[in-house]
């Protein structure tokens, strides 16, 4: 009966501190300013919440983060955030190192330097984190695929392809819109 007194009293401090309600959500600025026993405590309570979760896709990535990162916040942080808010149909590319993990949206639209930001953005950590690579996934209607680095790029081709032609779509509609 003790043990179960002190774990209310630690309930109530750890809700007073405002460090977890019921799975707040943190944006790294806000987890970085937290104290490191905060920092803990976060991170325990998400991965707690995917264990306790009917959701196997965050659960399959977990393993190999928790096998595999070293530098695992940006996983429990933003990729489990955009996971869960996803809409199903909605396709990603999932990039495990030992320095952490980058999660890509294959539908985004956005562009660097009249490039698509996704290559542009995947290439730069390529060149500098190449041998740190744990695995290339593909996830797409809630299923993780692995893919080979070959593969990766074939994939960014073809999305990148689709981004340019979106734009150039959206392009015309506007110098449409404008000219009528």
């Amino acid at each position: 009966m003790l043990n179960f007194r002190l774990f209310l009293q630690f309930l109530k401090i750890f809700k007073q501190k405002g460090v977890m309600k019921i799975m707040r959500v943190v944006t790294m600025k806000e987890f970085n300013e937290m104290t490191l026993v905060e920092q803990a405590r976060y991170l325990q309570e998400v991965k707690v919440s995917i264990n306790r979760s009917n959701d196997d896709l965050l659960k399959d990535m977990m393993q190999i983060v928790e096998e595999e990162v070293m530098q695992t916040q940006e996983f429990y942080i933003r990729d489990v955030e955009v996971l869960r808010n996803a809409k199903k149909d909605q396709l990603f590319l999932w990039i495990a190192s030992v320095n952490g993990t980058l999660l890509y949206n294959l539908m985004s639209d956005e562009f660097e330097e009249e490039q698509w930001a996704i290559k542009k953005q995947f290439n730069e950590f390529y060149q500098k984190y190449r041998n740190f690579l744990c695995g290339c996934f593909l996830i797409e209607q809630r299923q993780m695929r692995s893919l080979s680095v070959p593969s990766v790029f074939a994939t960014l081709a073809i999305y990148e392809d689709i981004a340019i032609k979106n734009k150039e779509l959206l392009e015309r509609k506007k110098r449409w819109l404008v000219v009528s």
